[in-house]
């Protein structure tokens, strides 16, 4: 359930990345020969410094040797690519098949990362971008796993300068779908930022920063945003964009909030488990029973039922909450906790760094308290905004 939420929360931030990475440009088709290519290593010897290089002019496309790596890491998730189903029309690997992927390609010696593990392989990441910035030439491929796709990211450092070529399998497109390239593009910025992020920039999309996790965040973190920060985390919700405590619930958007909610522990909208209409006759919003709405949030919140019955949607006569639902905006954040603190009443704070995939930015952070409860359930019980550290 929990990776069945994860995929309709964060699924579109694809598409950003793919926006960013492929306006604007006519991919061409290729298909790579078998083997592993080994790329090329980094120069001794650094590049002269003063003036920028200019930027080598795009080639058709990645050299053969890189071609028939990709073609190599390819074929190592193809068998479990067409496990992969899409009830959809839109592939929907589970958290394992996802695990499975990383690993088949990871045991090829690449890097090889997904938005929801650490990255595989990633001082071979590390040793180029420290290359790279004594100005020393080399080349880098990253593997990524995005939706359906399989992308390959290759970096080129050369003569001072930072260009980057993409290629894409589309494997929900089927496993026999051919491979496509683009030319090579070059790079304005390219860093590894001390908290591990790599970041990076087009020249021909100046306002569009691209990255994501080099060094590894861990998986006790990584089970901490899964569980406790991804199902509120929107920031159209309020409970993690906004300063509240029990003082002040009033920032929190509580039907937005029950959805998040009902979706980490279901799989399903307010529309899939509550399909009867408040108002006959009408599509939406949909009659959600009272008892179920007060039991979720009471049990997650510090607010009483009695402060829930005096929302606008709340219905006495009939026991229910007139609600539509979470019908529009996707959040291009992804819930990174980089620290717990054990607090003396029983409870912890999570700092929360939320970082845009695609676009990416680092510009949020979110203190947010919460007490576990005996029952084996949780309550929020704070949260505050904090600037994040300067990287």
């Amino acid at each position: 359930m929990k990776q069945k939420f994860l995929a309709l929360l964060c699924g579109l931030l694809a598409c950003a990345a793919l926006l960013a990475g492929c306006a604007g440009r006519e991919a061409r088709e290729t298909e790579p020969a078998p083997g592993v290519g080994s790329g090329e290593a980094a120069s001794e010897e650094p590049a002269e410094r003063g003036e920028p290089a200019e930027p080598a002019e795009p080639s058709d496309g990645p050299a053969e040797e890189l071609l028939a790596e990709i073609g190599a890491v390819r074929d190592a998730i193809r068998p479990i690519a067409a496990q992969v189903e899409s009830p959809n029309g839109y592939a929907e690997p589970t958290g394992g098949q996802y695990r499975g992927m990383v690993d088949a390609a990871a045991a090829l010696g690449v890097p090889v990362v997904y938005e929801d593990f650490d990255m595989e392989n990633e001082e071979l990441a590390v040793s180029f971008c420290e290359a790279a910035e004594a100005g020393r030439d080399g080349t880098l491929t990253i593997y990524r796993l995005i939706g359906s796709m399989l992308n390959a990211e290759t970096f080129r450092s050369e003569g001072g300068a930072m260009a980057l070529t993409s290629s894409y399998w589309e494997y929900g497109m089927g496993t026999d779908a051919p491979i496509t390239s683009e030319p090579a593009r070059a790079l304005d910025q390219f860093e590894l930022q001390p908290g591990g992020h790599l970041v990076y920039r087009l020249e021909e999309y100046p306002d569009a920063q691209m990255g994501f996790r080099v060094l590894p965040l861990g998986e006790e973190n990584r089970a901490l945003a899964r569980k406790y920060v991804l199902p509120v985390c929107h920031t159209r919700f309020g409970v993690t964009s906004a300063d509240w405590d029990e003082t002040d619930l009033s920032p929190i958007h509580w039907e937005w909030t029950f959805e998040g909610l009902l979706m980490a522990r279901t799989g399903r909208t307010i529309m899939d488990a509550y399909p009867e209409p408040y108002t006959p006759g009408t599509e939406y919003p949909y009659a959600v029973p009272a008892e179920e709405v007060d039991e979720t949030l009471t049990a997650h919140f510090p607010v009483t039922a009695e402060q829930l019955h005096l929302l606008s949607a709340y219905d006495p006569q009939r026991q229910v909450y007139a609600w539509q639902g979470f019908w529009g905006g996707t959040d291009f954040r992804v819930p990174e906790v980089v620290s717990k603190t054990d607090n003396p009443d029983g409870s912890f704070t999570l700092a929360v760094d939320f970082v845009g995939m695609g676009f990416y930015e680092t510009g949020e952070r979110c203190e947010l308290t919460v007490r576990d409860r005996a029952d084996g359930g949780w309550e929020y019980l704070s949260n505050r905004h904090r600037p994040v550290p300067e990287e």
